[in-house]
């Protein structure tokens, strides 16, 4: 089991709500990029719990600093939360 590919195929799923959404799309937009750049800076070397580890705190730490004053009804947290969320669950049953 490729834990990288299962992150990759969940970005990509909220990277598609984001682009469909109906309230702050580029907003969505943005934050699911910031939080792919994010997740593509963990070295490709480090092993399964060392990147599993690695993915919980830097989506924690984009969760709580990210901000973008650009949204009318969201900062582009809730975008970010609703993914890091799903990543959890997914790293929670391996």
């Amino acid at each position: 089991m490729n834990i990288r590919k299962i992150i990759n195929d969940i970005v990509n799923q909220h990277s598609l709500k984001a682009q469909r959404s109906s309230y702050d799309r580029d907003v969505g937009v943005l934050a699911i990029l910031k939080a792919r750049e994010t997740l593509l800076s963990i070295p490709d070397d480090a092993d399964v719990n060392e990147y599993s580890e690695m993915v919980r705190k830097k989506m924690e730490e984009l969760f709580n600093n990210y901000y973008d004053p650009e949204g009318e009804f969201t900062s582009g947290r809730s975008f970010i939360g609703s993914l890091m969320n799903d990543i959890l669950v997914a790293l929670d049953g391996l």
